[in-house]
């Protein structure tokens, strides 16, 4: 079991590693999406057009849920509205009460603030050469989005295997603010049931 977490560990290094900006030609991560295929810097950058200030997240959830959902993962929602929009997304059902690697990471951004102060606007997810510009780019939505690629990749790398284990995208609400949204419920949840 330890080996087995060892390569999982290394793979989503790896995975975390090798996929972001690519160049032309070079080997590159795509989401399904809507029928279509987009690279992780066009996920990110519609992912930072959702203005996702603490306590207006369910937007901005709904789209992640549903690029989790196009990608074939498990979803799991953990509160529906906004200041209290989380899912789990699982290579497998989380009912199978399986050993958890998690990757956490939360949907809501602090303000923009005056964004004339901004040297590209806040909300844009503008794609540069080698960067993708917003709110949120950073802290937490580029990680969130490489959490994504990762969980997705593990999955399609383990789709011949039994695993004695899951890998689970969690993505909660409220961090920013610390609400009573959020993780403060998901773990509720997870103590009562």
């Amino acid at each position: 079991m330890e080996q087995k977490f060892r390569s999982l560990c290394i793979l989503l290094s790896v995975v975390i590693h090798t996929y972001g900006f690519a160049e032309e030609g070079d080997n590159q991560f795509y989401f399904n999406f809507q029928g279509d295929q987009i690279s992780i810097e066009q996920a990110l950058s519609r992912y930072i057009q959702f203005e996702s200030v603490s306590g207006e997240e369910k937007e901005a959830g709904e789209f992640l849920k549903n690029l989790c959902e196009q990608n074939g993962l498990f979803i799991t929602q953990m509160g529906e509205q906004n200041g209290n929009y989380n899912f789990a997304a699982s290579t497998q059902p989380l009912t199978k009460n399986l050993s958890n690697i998690l990757f956490l990471n939360h949907i809501d951004v602090v303000p923009a603030g005056d964004s004339t102060k901004w040297s590209k606007p806040p909300f844009s997810g503008l794609i540069t050469k080698d960067e993708v510009w917003g709110r949120g780019a950073f802290d937490n939505k580029g990680a969130a989005i490489m959490q994504l690629a990762s969980v997705i990749e593990a999955k399609s790398l383990a789709q011949n295997y039994t695993t004695a284990y899951n890998v689970t995208f969690l993505a909660v609400s409220c961090e920013e603010t610390q609400c009573e949204g959020g993780i403060k419920y998901v773990v509720e949840i997870i103590l009562t049931n």
